[in-house]
């Protein structure tokens, strides 16, 4: 029932988040491995960074009454299956194999 009256979809206000990895990492200075936020997930000092990047916005959210939105995808290139993490190591030229066109 609720997934058909989505709160986002009103004319209420809301705010997001103002973008996880690079705010981690060119305001934070934190290095993501692939640009991949999910990494920090390994251990508590990880979780911790990120529950503090979330609740900056819960409390801006809060003090002005606005309902906060968060798009909790999941990057198949990063962190879903089939995808292996990490990826493959890169050849000498930089280049990950599986990005190179197959040739036929």
């Amino acid at each position: 029932m609720y997934r058909n009256q989505l709160p986002q979809v009103a004319s209420d206000l809301f705010m997001t988040d103002g973008g996880l990895e690079t705010t981690l990492i060119f305001h934070e200075g934190i290095d993501l491995p692939y640009f991949a936020a999910f990494d920090l997930l390994k251990d508590e000092t990880g979780t911790e960074r990120l529950r503090v990047y979330y609740q900056r916005y819960a409390r801006m959210a809060n003090r002005f009454g606005l309902g906060l939105v968060k798009a909790l995808n999941c990057q198949p290139s990063r962190a879903c299956a089939p995808a292996a993490w990490p990826r493959s190591s890169p050849s000498s030229d930089g280049v990950d194999e599986r990005d190179r066109p197959k040739s036929k």
